[in-house]
């Protein structure tokens, strides 16, 4: 048995066979797996479960996707009473033959919705109540675990890391959260949560901040004009550049300005 981060997936030539994907209800109301058949995920399409192994144990809201390996030891606590999942088992080698694996116990894929992983297992639902189209379900499969890949690594790092590097890099243009949320991976409700919550700042906030910091650099030279500085971090005009700098200063620039001269 090879154990392969997602992350590491594509340095290694794999196949993968045995797909199987359907909707269940569970008929019980808790269940204990000490050594799992199939190795597969978990996707919660409605209400939420709680899992438990080892010493660890998670809820699972509308959204979540979980990744049970083979062998591994586990338990559904509990789960609500309109509590609906997707099951996906699968097998899944190298080029030596050799199980491959995620981890060696369950782990936690995303905890938050996803349009696209949901739209894709889904997808996969459908495709598998079809006969003949076991390449269609290989193909989305593949999907899905790119899919994966990019979700695990945001949900292992802080969520927002990428909405920051990318307001660091265009804080002088003009985006939506919808565009932040995006590069996230994340609704652009959980990305503006997520980003409050870390930062204690909105998006526009923190974007601001960055103008009047560089903008406070610029104007200590009287060769710039303060309009041309508005216009040069972005401002739709001088009036609200002003306004701006002094909600975060307590100053107009020109106030800033002269104070730096002395």
């Amino acid at each position: 048995m090879q154990i392969c981060r997602l992350e590491d997936l594509n340095k290694i030539n794999i196949s993968v066979r045995g797909i199987t994907a359907i909707r269940q209800v569970p008929e019980y109301r808790s269940l204990e797996i000490t050594g799992r058949v199939h190795n597969g995920l978990m996707i919660v399409e409605r209400g939420s479960c709680v899992y438990q192994w080892g010493e660890e144990q998670v809820t699972l809201q509308e959204g979540a996707c979980i990744y049970l390996p083979y062998g591994s030891c586990h338990q559904m606590v509990e789960h609500t009473d309109d509590f609906v999942m997707i099951r996906l088992n699968f097998a899944m080698y190298n080029s030596r033959g050799e199980p491959v694996h995620f981890s060696e116990g369950p782990m936690v894929i995303c905890a938050e919705p996803d349009r696209i992983l949901m739209l894709t297992v889904n997808r996969m639902v459908e495709l598998f109540t079809t006969a003949d189209h076991s390449f269609l379900r290989k193909a989305c499969f593949y999907e899905l675990l790119d899919r994966m890949v990019r979700l695990n690594s945001v949900y292992r790092r802080e969520p927002i890391r990428d909405a920051v590097t990318y307001i660091r890099n265009h804080y002088t243009e003009d985006f939506s959260c919808a565009e932040l949320a995006e590069i996230c991976y994340m609704s652009p409700a959980q990305m503006y949560r997520h980003f409050k919550s870390t930062l204690s700042c909105t998006p526009t906030e923190y974007k601001n901040q960055l103008r009047i910091d560089q903008a406070k650099s610029m104007l200590r030279n009287d060769s710039i004009s303060i309009g041309e500085i508005a216009f040069l971090m972005g401002f739709e005009s001088t009036a609200y550049f002003c306004k701006i700098f002094k909600r975060y200063t307590g100053k107009t620039p020109l106030q800033y300005r002269k104070e730096k001269r002395l």
